[in-house]
């Protein structure tokens, strides 16, 4: 184990990985095989079946001919075209539809048996099973693939296969007990056996991009074997147990390890760049376990590792735009509290809560500055003077770094500076730094080192405590403080309160004061959108953003050649050329609580100061779009005049399109970006086309709610705000109701009625009426309804019972006991629930049970009980069922209520 952790290379930045277990719905918690389809969902293969996954709701569907069946292992999924997947598990090869979430035996009179691997080639797909190799052609033929040209040969058990495209055609490396056999499809002729010459239980095969074949053993790591030459030897994880191996998109080998948890290695240099364990290493990113079943890497760059009973952990998908700022000796800066920052040349001043760092990128060295030297822990603002640096701290006043030395020298301050908070450093263009500390406006004179401070004893000062300071075209300083804001005036050398523009004035606290390029000024608020005016200070306006709130939190605003960079707690966000763009956490971001400074370098990095980490990034990929992947926003609920059933979801989300019945005029959905990240930040936008005029935000529960629509047809378009890659678009079809229907035709025929007796009016003829020698026969009778006071009557006596005997915690009891209990017919029974309670027996005996789940989880006594030992309880007979019920009735999955009452 130690020398594999000695063989780490740096790893960057991992966030914490989420997790899918049981507990949050899944059937069998042993992950054997995975896809992420077309649609954008995963599918894993268990021991029963498969599970269909959107990052937080999961839809389990059994895959056997034998209904009874508990243990049937799926050894493989692919993806077989548009809403198909190829599934292989003990019993044989299935076809499963997304759309419809159904899935059908395919050629169960020849493959009749364990399905180990499924592999794409140019013809088709080959398909390993224990008793040989099989082909399916484009057309969906099924033919026999001969094995070994030598009929000495006669071990048709595949564990694996790899397939390899040569100048030859399609070779397939099929992986058997006694070694590799190389066969070549075209001409299906059979194939060479490559012998191991000894004992080696190989599971697994993958084929580099340097045409080497790695073997999975289950008690020897991981072996190379090189076909030109035919040589075998181990190659890394000596006596581990390897359960998966296949090649990354970059050329790695990834592994499931039963010691090392899963391993991404380099196939030509042996050294491990990537390790999830749950060993205690600072080179491990902590995973649950270190028996992993599965690695898998999807295109969005996402890792999966499976595990067996315990579910899977996958890391958040990380679009790139940013990353946290790796020093040059390699330190991550991701738990750094960072402040600020400063960019000199090729070397990196970063400031944080405790201490400075500076990064020679040029050297490849990294220092660090301590707190004794500096005279308090925090840096909070890094600013040149001259060749060197001034460093501005929290309690310490300021000190000045030697830019060739790094030695840190006193500055001769007043006493009053001496303990002060630095909050910011600005230029004023005439050789001067303006200080804004807690004690006072500092100015200092870079030529002479004079220090000279203006605070409320000998100044119009508001308040000695100042947050910002810039100046105008005019040489006019604009000051805010803790108790108002105040202009320095250049020509009197002096502050005043007299004088200013009540605009400004108005906005009170200021968060920052920034010149821009063009001379305008920009006074952002504590909190809310930035007032700009112009050079004069006599012209407004309020730069409004659409992120979602009206007066949002704005730590930091920057404004580069015409393009606003700002920050609020749910992301950065761009403006530029009238559209704006929006980040968060699905882009690297790792926190939202942002500082005041940010620093653009001259080579065009984007270095953000938060509480987790310096974040970096480029101005390229802050502006361009398309540094983002596309991915799909998906329906997850569906409710019209009933909740839809997950498979009619599944093919609302395949054809795009919901028809509405003619019963019900209005539809709520709920949906999911499809990004496995933490969404919390991400907030949602959607417009129905064809009747919203504007874009709606959605909530916290990401829906979209219509009670009443007009029959016609609309187009339901959903979107991540400031993200134009995550969207989501469906078409919605509301028929006429019968209502309206039968209003036209009743209107009709009144119009036909009038005509008719105006035409007879006139000519002088009976009306049909008149003329009609039949009557139709009256209706006989009405079917009878029970009235209100008996109904009541019902319903008191059921609740009492149900209060007393709590008859719903019995798993096998029906409407007809209880209605026996009540000493009513379970006909009137019926009618009480239809028409009078507005629900059905099922609904409302599991509401009852919900609800002693939660009395039950609340009780002390049940603390070590499971969640389904608990529901049993309650009267649960499945665990399918309980999860249907708590989720309607509670709003939430069981283990989210468990979290939410454990974190209370």
């Amino acid at each position: 184990m130690l020398s594999l952790l000695a063989t780490l290379a740096s790893m960057g930045q991992v966030r914490e990985l989420q997790s899918l277990t049981i507990d949050d719905g899944m059937q069998n918690g042993s992950v054997q095989a995975m896809v992420r389809a077309e649609d954008g969902f995963v599918y894993l293969g268990t021991f029963t079946g498969i599970t269909r996954y959107d990052g937080k709701k999961v839809v389990n569907i059994p895959i056997s001919d034998n209904k009874n069946s508990q243990y049937n292992i799926t050894y493989d999924i692919i993806e077989a075209g548009r809403n198909r997947l190829y599934v292989g598990n003990q019993q044989g090869l299935w076809l499963f539809d997304t759309s419809s979430l159904q899935a059908k035996r395919l050629y169960a009179e020849t493959i009749d048996c364990e399905v180990r691997a499924i592999r794409r080639c140019a013809g088709g797909y080959v398909v390993a099973t224990v008793n040989g190799l099989f082909m399916i052609d484009a057309r969906g033929n099924l033919s026999v693939v001969a094995i070994y040209k030598d009929h000495r040969y006669n071990d048709a058990n595949i564990r694996d296969i790899a397939i390899q495209p040569t100048k030859k055609g399609t070779t397939v490396w099929a992986l058997t007990a006694e070694g590799l056999v190389e066969i070549l499809l075209d001409g299906n002729k059979g194939g060479h056996l490559h012998p191991f010459n000894m004992p080696l239980r190989a599971e697994k095969v993958a084929l580099t991009k340097e045409g080497l074949l790695a073997l999975a053993t289950l008690d020897k790591g991981v072996w190379m074997y090189a076909p030109e030459t035919r040589s075998l030897w181990q190659f890394a994880m000596d006596r581990q147990t390897i359960h998966d191996i296949r090649t990354a998109s970059n050329g790695n080998l990834l592994l499931a390890t039963n010691m090392s948890g899963a391993v991404e290695i380099n196939p030509t240099t042996g050294v491990i760049v990537k390790c999830y364990s749950n060993i205690d290493n600072n080179n491990v990113v902590k995973a649950r376990f270190c028996d992993a079943q599965l690695f898998f890497r999807d295109d969005t760059g996402i890792d999966w590792i499976g595990y067996k009973f315990y579910g899977l952990d996958h890391t958040p998908y990380n679009s790139g735009v940013f990353h946290t700022y790796v020093m040059p000796d390699g330190t991550d800066t991701e738990q750094m509290q960072a402040v600020c920052c400063l960019v000199h040349g090729k070397r990196l001043l970063i400031g944080s809560r405790n201490g400075l760092y500076i990064a020679d990128e040029d050297k490849g060295t990294a220092s660090y500055i301590d707190a004794a030297r500096l005279g308090a822990h925090q840096v909070s603002t890094l600013t040149m003077i001259g060749q060197d640096y001034l460093v501005g701290t929290l309690g310490g006043g300021f000190k000045e770094l030697d830019s060739k030395t790094l030695a840190v020298r006193e500055y001769d301050m007043p006493p009053a500076l001496h303990e002060a908070v630095v909050y910011k450093v600005k230029a004023d263009g005439m050789g001067r730094l303006w200080i804004c500390t807690s004690e006072g406006l500092a100015r200092l004179d870079i030529g002479s080192r004079q220090v000279n401070v203006f605070d409320n004893s000998n100044s119009q000062l508001p308040d000695k405590e100042v947050w910002c300071i810039d100046f105008d075209l005019g040489g006019r300083g604009w000051i805010s403080t803790n108790n108002g804001n105040c202009m320095y005036l250049p020509t009197l050398d002096a502050i005043s309160v007299k004088n200013m523009p009540s605009k400004v004035a108005a906005i009170g606290k200021l968060r920052d004061i920034q010149r821009l390029e063009d001379g305008r000024m920009l006074f952002l608020p504590q909190r809310g959108f930035p007032m700009v005016t112009d050079a004069n200070i006599v012209k407004a306006q309020t730069w409004h953003y659409d992120v979602g709130e009206d007066a949002p939190n704005i730590s930091f605003f920057c404004h580069r050649n015409g393009v606003c960079y700002f920050c609020t707690d749910t992301g950065i966000h761009v403006y530029k050329g009238g559209q704006l763009h929006s980040y968060s956490y699905i882009d690297g971001l790792l926190s939202m609580e942002f500082q005041r400074q940010v620093f653009i370098a001259p080579d065009g990095r984007f270095f953000i100061p938060t509480n987790k980490g310096l974040v970096c990034t480029t101005l390229a990929k802050l502006t361009t779009a398309k540094s983002r992947q596309s991915l799909p926003i998906a329906l997850t609920q569906i409710q019209t005049n009933r909740w839809l059933t997950d498979a009619e979801v599944a093919t609302v989300v395949a054809q795009r399109r919901i028809t509405l019945p003619r019963s019900a005029s209005g539809l709520s959905v709920e949906f999911r970006a499809l990004t496995y990240a933490a969404d919390a930040s991400v907030q949602y936008a959607y417009k129905l086309e064809g009747y919203d005029k504007e874009w709606i935000v959605a909530g916290s529960n990401n829906t979209a709610h219509y009670s009443s629509l007009p029959w016609g047809t609309y187009r339901l378009r959903i979107k991540v705000m400031g993200n134009d890659g995550i969207t989501g678009s469906y078409e919605i079809e509301v028929p006429m109701a019968y209502g309206t229907m039968a209003l036209i035709v009743l209107v009709a025929l009144l119009v036909i009625l009038l005509a008719h007796i105006a035409w007879c009016r006139y000519h002088k003829r009976e009306y049909i009426w008149q003329r009609l020698t039949s009557r139709p026969a009256p209706e006989k009778y009405q079917s009878s309804r029970i009235s209100k006071a008996d109904a009541d009557r019902v319903i008191r006596k059921l609740n009492q019972y149900m209060a007393a005997s709590k008859p719903y915690l019995n798993a096998d009891i029906t409407m007809v006991d209880i209605a026996k209990a009540i000493s009513v017919s379970s006909h009137t029974l019926s009618q009480v629930f239809t028409q009078h309670m507005r629900c059905n027996y099922y609904d409302f005996i599991a509401e009852y049970r919900v609800r002693e789940f939660k009395l039950l989880a609340d009780n002390p006594e049940y603390a070590r009980y499971t969640i389904m030992a608990i529901a049993e309880k309650c009267g649960f007979k499945s665990r399918t069922s309980f999860f249907a019920a708590f989720k309607k009735h509670a709003g939430c999955t069981p283990k989210e209520y468990m979290d939410k009452k454990n974190r209370t």
